[in-house]
């Protein structure tokens, strides 16, 4: 979870389950944005439009990065990725 902003913070929210304002989840990285209720429809829209326009291998592939480079140090992270984006350079994925 080195990710997120307060790794304290996240892990208490993750491992008790207790209940956190959204506020707080805001401010140390667990939600990435906010929407009051009556635009959260618009805001999902807004946000899964450009996600579907991908191509599903970079999707792939862009989870997988995402995976590594929490899981290594950020230069092990990025020698690790390559193997990951190969295919994808080399694909014809529409």
């Amino acid at each position: 979870m080195r990710w997120f902003n307060d790794d304290d913070a996240v892990k208490v929210l993750v491992l008790t389950g207790a209940g956190r304002s959204v506020q707080r989840a805001f401010q140390i990285g667990f939600v990435n944005r906010l929407a009051k209720p009556d635009d959260l429809a618009n805001t999902d829209q807004a946000l899964a439009e450009p996600i579907a326009a991908n191509d599903p291998l970079s999707m792939t592939a862009g989870k997988w990065t995402a995976m590594i480079t929490a899981e290594y140090p950020l230069s092990e992270s990025f020698e690790r990725a390559k193997s990951i984006r190969g295919p994808v350079y080399l694909s014809v994925d529409t």
